[in-house]
């Protein structure tokens, strides 16, 4: 089944006319969002990476400091 998530508003302005996606509000409700089991472990997987990061940004002396040692 195909979800549809938003809709389009058009606008005129200065003569042109443009488009703006509007996003229907989260979750989705129709139909609702299942996070089956592959899904589960990527998000789980995702959350402890965030956790991990954040705590290692917490003890370096600044987040430059610290993107410096990634980029270089």
């Amino acid at each position: 089944m195909t979800r549809k998530t938003g809709t389009y508003k058009t606008t005129t302005i200065a003569g042109e006319k443009i488009q703006a996606f509007i996003p229907y509000p989260l979750p989705p409700q129709n139909p609702t969002l299942r996070i089956e089991e592959k899904l589960d472990k990527l998000h789980n997987d995702t959350i402890s990476a965030i956790k991990q990061l954040s705590q290692a940004a917490s003890i370096v002396p600044s987040v430059e400091w610290f993107l410096y040692g990634f980029c270089s």
